[in-house]
């Protein structure tokens, strides 16, 4: 139960910080690869069907899915945490309507 109370609060964290913290524009789940910075300073890394969010001292990681404009997260145990409408257009990457901008690497 606690796993699932846990799993639970990531998906809170992971939405606030989708929906406060990016927006989407695009196609192409290889377009999403690389480091994006939200709004409030939040880091995620997507690399080639993983990907990684940064919460202060947290972080939780995963694998992702794509298909057509739809951007699905799934935990490290393989369980959907969000499913959002996700495009990537240039450096600007938009989640649920929330603006992420690419980090120059």
């Amino acid at each position: 139960m606690k796993t699932m109370a846990k799993k639970k609060n990531w998906l809170g964290m992971l939405v606030i910080a989708l929906v406060f913290g990016m927006t989407v524009v695009g196609c192409g789940g290889s377009r999403l690869n690389g480091t994006w910075v939200g709004a409030d300073g939040r880091l995620f890394k997507f690399n080639n069907g993983s990907f990684e969010v940064s919460f202060g001292p947290k972080t939780m990681k995963g694998t992702y899915t794509t298909s057509g404009n739809s951007l699905t997260l799934l935990d490290d145990g393989g369980d959907e945490i969000e499913t959002a409408t996700y495009s990537v257009r240039g450096n600007t990457l938009t989640v649920d309507g929330a603006t992420l901008t690419k980090k120059r690497e």
